[in-house]
């Protein structure tokens, strides 16, 4: 999947932060970037950027996020089937 991604950040750099460097340094519009996360914060701060939003929620473990949200297993699941 690594010809999918061009950066990969992670803590201690916040999410809005985070996901806003991304848009700038590749100059792709929020709406068409693909946040990716396990965790609320990472779907809160894709919500209030307007960017799409993809869920990973490992079988067995319950989902925190609202339905309206696409949910995947593990990143091999949602690349298998993501639209």
């Amino acid at each position: 999947m690594a010809r999918f991604f061009k950066t990969v950040t992670g803590a201690p750099t916040g999410k809005v932060e985070a996901f806003t460097a991304i848009a700038g340094e590749t100059k792709i519009a929020f709406g068409n970037i693909l946040a990716i996360g396990d965790s609320t914060t990472e779907y809160e701060a894709a919500k209030s950027l307007a960017m799409p939003f993809a869920g990973i929620v490992q079988e067995n473990q319950s989902n925190p996020f609202p339905d309206t949200v696409s949910v995947f297993t593990d990143l091999a699941h949602l690349n298998s089937t993501w639209n």
